[in-house]
């Protein structure tokens, strides 16, 4: 009798899908790092500059949904109203699910050496025409720790 045949080999299975689950989340922070700091992730976040327009110096992510950023600058145009706000760094949370509508909603966000503003312009920005509706898209900052954005309400 063979004595190897006798001796009990643990299951294969823990090893494999550790092993997917670190190669899956390595293959995030490189690609995910990437894009946030190359021009293709600015060209993806200004694709409409006539509405809006964000920069960043530096940006990283650890686990989806999460960016820290520095050296933010956002602006954008609507209607009658032009804003812009500036941020040293900013850290916060981004839903993914609705990113697959065209949908940018942050609920959380923390944002330090912030300032910005907000005017009227005479002339009204027209919206184009929509053609279809999942061609919009629309911001949603749920929450905010900035006393900056405090004062403004």
């Amino acid at each position: 009798m063979n004595k190897n045949a006798l001796i009990h080999r643990p299951p294969r299975w823990p090893v494999v899908a550790t092993a997917c689950v670190a190669a899956l989340y390595a293959a995030y922070l490189a690609l995910g790092n990437l894009l946030l700091n190359s021009s293709i992730g600015h060209g993806l976040a200004n694709r409409k500059p006539e509405k809006f327009v964000g920069s960043w110096s530096t940006a990283w992510t650890l686990y989806p949904g999460h960016l820290h950023l520095n050296d933010v600058r956002i602006a954008g145009h609507s209607g009658r109203m032009i804003w812009s706000v500036q941020a040293d760094s900013a850290r916060g949370r981004i839903a993914l699910w609705p990113l697959l509508s065209k949908e940018v909603r942050v609920p959380r966000l923390i944002a330090t050496g912030m300032s910005g503003g907000a005017s009227l312009v005479d002339v009204r920005r027209i919206p184009p025409a929509r053609k279809f509706r999942f061609q919009t898209l629309r911001l949603h900052l749920q929450w905010s720790r900035s006393r900056w954005l405090q004062r403004l309400r």
